[in-house]
């Protein structure tokens, strides 16, 4: 786990708590250091922590409380000023420079968490509305990304009465462009499963969409498999998602991997195609690795 990561678990209180004994621990290390040597630019860090983590407002008070332990440190340390209105001067311009550092972090912050939102409602909205009901089947999912914003995607599309198209993928890169290209791809798979009948022709299809139509660098790892319910039987393809695991009553596992490339790559290859019996003992269940 990152240390931005680890930051951001952390309670507000705890920030605030390790915020200020920060800022005092550098006015000490100001003090120490002299007249000669200053150490304000240190004070920088316990301000963003609280205008990143915790509240702008919170950024602005640590400023004055950084401004104003520099100069208690600044007093204690420097010989006399030749006016009394130096050192004041000399806070007021230290806050002004702390207070900029606030409201720029702050904003930048309030956009990406506009911006944050506006992805995850487009995320959301790709996902299935209602998970289809097919006898001799219970299909559940749960969808939990890595983050609050990620590239991860599932579907599942009634193609006949007996029959569902079963995919997952994931998107090279988070925030609103992996969002977007995932978009993007959902409008793809959905026209391409309804009009073609075999998992490796639709990966074969959405991969030069995605050679063709999209920036290069963008990749998208993904499976696709069509459930026949009558015949009991999964088609699938995979191109380079984790294996999805099938687990059987009996305990067997078996890994569905096809070991093509990802989309994005190049046109110039065509995906495999391989089936796997549903029922072989009283269940079996399929699970799809985490793709982060």
């Amino acid at each position: 786990m990152s240390l931005i990561n680890r930051i951001s678990k952390l309670s507000k209180p705890i920030l605030l708590s390790y915020a200020v004994l920060m800022t005092l621990a550098i006015g000490f290390l100001d003090y120490i250091t002299g007249a000669e040597l200053s150490v304000s630019i240190f004070y920088i860090i316990p301000i963003a922590l609280c205008a990143w983590f915790v509240h702008r407002w919170a950024g602005f008070a640590m400023a004055f409380i950084s401004a104003i332990i520099w100069n208690i440190a600044d007093l204690l340390c420097s010989p006399s000023y030749s006016h009394i209105l130096i050192p004041v001067w000399n806070t007021l311009v230290l806050f002004g420079s702390f207070y900029f550092i606030v409201w720029i972090l702050s904003s930048f912050k309030k956009v990406m968490d506009r911006e944050n939102n506006l992805a995850i409602k487009i995320q959301q909205s790709m996902l299935p509305k209602y998970i289809p009901k097919h006898p001799g089947y219970d299909i559940a999912v749960v969808w939990q990304p890595a983050g609050h914003i990620s590239g991860d995607y599932y579907d599942i599309v009634v193609l006949a009465d007996s029959t569902l198209g079963i995919c997952v993928g994931d998107v090279t890169g988070k925030g609103m462009s992996a969002a977007l290209l995932m978009s993007n791809f959902q409008a793809a798979f959905r026209i391409l499963a309804m009009n073609t009948h075999s998992p490796h022709e639709v990966c074969d299809k959405l991969n030069k969409f995605i050679v063709n139509n999209i920036v290069s660098g963008n990749f998208i790892s993904f499976f696709y498999g069509i459930l026949d319910t009558e015949k009991k039987v999964l088609h699938y393809s995979n191109a380079g998602h984790p294996p999805p695991i099938v687990l059987r009553s009996n305990g067997d596992i078996h890994r569905l991997s096809t070991e093509d490339l990802i989309f994005g790559v190049t046109t110039d290859f065509t995906s495999k195609q391989c089936y796997i019996a549903t029922k072989k003992g009283r269940c079996c269940s399929i699970i799809y690795r985490r793709s982060d």
